[in-house]
């Protein structure tokens, strides 16, 4: 792997030179027959290249002028190099750009002062592929101190499913899983952090509730099947109304909530929009049956103006009762 050799596999055939220098013993392949002590010292350099050889973590070892010395099959796997475009690179070619000060600084600071911040640990990260995409990694770094200079080796394992999967939980937890909204857990925490804004901003504020008509109706004779139907083309409504970063919300069975930021005076073209997009809802949800009562709802809102502190659950007790008395003129 070192010096002349390039293939993954191949390092029994490494010389003694390496890239840069000298191979560090701990990755020499040491001629077991002279006597009983290199014996045992080459036995445990071929296990050590053995297991890391065979390991499904990818392996990365590099000098103390990052340059990579060693690398393991998983690793050229998993950043989609050949051995013969990483060996003697630097670290860097798997850092993000964005990342790469940091890494110099890092390395420069414990080759001076001893001092790190991640060796010894294991730690989360980006790192990149050889096409420039990124990905998150799992990364446990460690240092050896040899006859031949100082050498760090790292242990990365892509932690992409794990992280998928806990944004999947978070979705979960905080979204609606019938309609792809926020549930009111998740409204509850996005609103509170919208108002601070719009407070810290000194920009107005607006919460709209809606309540739908004729909902257990709707159950009652077409089935629930068709109400999850008429639920899920509500919110798909409300997708295409409101702004990509509004709070919209199904917080009950038939009830929806929408938190938008600095638009008190465009209210007048949210409804427009509104209007227009039920319109749209409409003729594909009476597609089977024409006769079916068409879907709408009771809305009011409540405004917190820029000099005016109201609370969330305040503000959001005032649109309800906005939106009953709007839901009885009806």
């Amino acid at each position: 792997l070192l010096g002349s050799v390039r293939r993954a596999g191949d390092w029994r055939k490494a010389n003694n030179t390496g890239i840069g220098g000298r191979v560090p013993e701990f990755l020499r392949a040491t001629d077991t027959t002279k006597d009983s002590g290199n014996a045992m010292q080459g036995a445990s350099n071929y296990a050590y290249h053995d297991i890391t050889e065979s390991a499904v973590d990818a392996i990365i070892t590099a000098n103390s002028r990052g340059e990579i010395v060693r690398v393991n099959p998983s690793a050229l796997k998993l950043f989609g190099f050949s051995s013969e475009q990483m060996y003697g690179e630097d670290l860097r070619m798997i850092i993000p750009s964005r990342y790469r000060e940091a890494h110099a600084q890092g390395m420069a600071r414990h080759a001076t002062t001893g001092e790190a911040h991640v060796i010894g640990k294991t730690v989360e990260l980006q790192a990149c592929k050889s096409d420039g995409s990124e990905f998150p990694i799992s990364l446990s770094l460690s240092t050896s101190e040899t006859p031949d200079g100082r050498f760090y080796t790292a242990i990365i394992r892509d932690i992409t499913q794990q992280k998928q999967a806990e944004a999947a939980l978070r979705d979960l937890s905080y979204k609606d899983e019938l309609t792809g909204l926020y549930n009111r857990r998740g409204f509850n925490l996005l609103a509170q952090q919208a108002l601070d804004r719009a407070r810290h901003a000194e920009l107005p504020c607006v919460i709209l509730c809606l309540d739908m008509n004729h909902f257990k109706h709707i159950n009652d004779v077409y089935g629930h099947a068709e109400g999850d139907y008429a639920l899920q083309l509500v919110a798909d409504v409300l997708r295409a109304t409101f702004r990509r970063g509004d709070v919209i919300a199904r917080i009950g069975g038939d009830e929806f909530v929408v938190l938008m930021e600095n638009t008190h005076s465009l209210l007048p073209e949210v409804e427009q929009r509104l209007r227009g997009q039920m319109a749209f809802a409409n003729q594909k949800w009476r597609e089977v049956d024409e006769h079916r009562p068409a879907l709408w709802f009771g809305y009011g809102y409540a405004v917190a103006s820029a000099h005016r502190l109201v609370s969330l659950e305040d503000l959001q007790r005032q649109a309800y009762k906005a939106m009953y008395a709007h839901k009885y003129e009806q």
